[in-house]
């Protein structure tokens, strides 16, 4: 008889491909799901200090993805490289990989922490000159980065964790840390329970807080819970090519969310020529945006690991079962979302005390680039099998290609006509082009990998 801990990793090579899918995002979305309402409900607490204070949020959050995404990116590297080594039933190079894992997690926190003590003032001047903006940017996203530490650890466990199925798990470290954000929320914004207000401070202060308790709590269930994993440092030795293995997947992932993080930069400074009322709205958008896009992001996370470890077990059926159900519920996930930010935008404004110039701006914008959701589903799938098909760079080039070279020039170019509604036509007309890219890098992998598999 098997062990129990090897019938749980064999459920990624043996689960109907449906079923399986499901119970592996589901959890994840969920726990997504509450952490994406934490930044929700820190920008409602905020949005009560002020216009300025909305918009300083607006600017920091595209520091604070580049440091998730950062950690988030690597850690599907990891994902990756883990399950693939479970795939082959090597569970001492999979302990090796998840060792040297978090070793390159360290040294990136390192990175964010520097400029979190010497540089976030700087990055606030690139993008504007109201000195409140930059007064409560600064209080926010300082100890945001200093504090860096919580949110590389909590991602780095977390996905050892989907790494070897345990998705249930992950749910509840990521449910713990947003409840705690949460509830802490209130507490040091205004000042309750003996505590002093903050302000702003307090939210970034409640994030921190949120993301070390998650970290700890992901320490200890792959300690006591993730027995396909040894994390014995014993004969640990640093393995540059596994390191490699990790940043062939990893960096190309972690450059697509920087690709995204710069976009939201640019399209800050273009928005800010026309008031700061339009960075406010903006960042409304993208907290809005993100929340819900958590179940794409949770099939995407759950398809890299099931692609990654039927790939190393030969199994092409199951293969192109995960990418054909992820394009069916990531297509009906993205229809819902995409009704309620083009049916209803003046209500999914309305809890953060829209004045009518924030209305007027902000409801062309939910409903032109709510409409793109339809289309993301393709690009997003197809991103999720490249990676874990080790083809990272592939991603790389549908995401550069949607938010880079053509998203951004093509917003700079609708500037010139001097109405801001128009600069949000560039969302569909780049999703568009990213879904022919992603159908072109789709065959070209298909035939040159997919098909030469063995199917069971």
């Amino acid at each position: 008889m098997k062990p129990a801990s090897e019938n749980k990793e064999n459920k990624m090579g043996t689960m109907k491909i449906p079923y399986l899918l499901f119970n592996m995002a589901c959890p994840l979305t969920v726990s997504l799901m509450v952490q994406a309402m934490y930044n929700i409900i820190d920008s409602l607490f905020i949005s009560r200090l002020g216009e300025n204070a909305l918009a300083a949020i607006s600017l920091a959050v595209t520091a604070q993805n580049l440091m998730s995404s950062t950690a988030a990116g690597l850690g599907v590297g990891i994902n990756a490289l883990v399950t693939s080594c479970l795939g082959k039933k090597d569970r001492d190079q999979a302990s090796a990989a998840a060792l040297n894992g978090i070793l390159i997690e360290f040294f990136c926190m390192l990175i964010f922490l520097i400029f979190g003590l010497f540089f976030t003032e700087a990055y606030f001047l690139l993008q504007t000159d109201n000195r409140e903006i930059i007064f409560y940017g600064v209080q926010y996203l300082q100890l945001c980065m200093i504090g860096s530490f919580g949110i590389f650890g909590e991602v780095t466990f977390e996905c050892l964790l989907q790494a070897t199925g345990k998705n249930t798990c992950t749910m509840v470290t990521q449910g713990t840390g947003a409840a705690i954000n949460i509830l802490l929320d209130a507490v040091f914004i205004f000042g309750m329970f003996g505590f002093p207000a903050m302000g702003i401070r307090g939210a970034a202060l409640a994030t921190v807080c949120g993301q070390w308790i998650a970290m700890g709590l992901a320490v200890w269930l792959n300690l006591r819970k993730n027995t396909e994993l040894s994390f014995s440092l014993k004969r640990f030795r640093p393995d540059r090519h596994m390191m490699a293995a990790v940043f062939r997947v990893g960096i190309p992932t972690t450059v697509m969310a920087s690709v995204t993080s710069l976009m939201s930069f640019l399209m800050n400074r273009l928005v800010a020529a026309y008031s700061t009322t339009a960075v406010a709205v903006f960042g409304i958008y993208n907290r809005l945006q993100h929340f819900v896009q958590t179940p794409m992001i949770g099939i995407n996370s759950s398809m890299v690991s099931i692609a990654a470890y039927n790939y190393g077990a030969k199994n092409k059926k199951r293969i192109m079962a995960s990418v054909k159900w992820g394009l069916i519920y990531g297509c009906f996930i993205m229809a819902l979302a995409s009704s309620c930010f083009v049916f209803f935008p003046e209500a999914l404004m309305s809890p953060f005390q829209p004045t009518r110039e924030m209305l007027r701006v902000g409801i062309p914008i939910f409903r032109i680039v709510g409409f793109t959701f339809l289309l993301s589903p393709v690009s997003v799938i197809c991103s999720s099998l490249f990676q874990g098909l080790g083809n990272g760079h592939y991603s790389l080039i549908v995401t550069t290609s949607r938010q880079l070279v053509i998203r951004i020039p093509l917003a700079y170019f609708l500037t010139q006509f001097g109405d801001m509604a128009l600069i949000w036509f560039c969302w569909p007309i780049s999703e568009v082009c990213s879904i022919l890219i992603s159908i072109f890098l789709f065959l070209r992998i298909y035939k040159r990998r997919i098909l030469l598999l063995e199917t069971d």
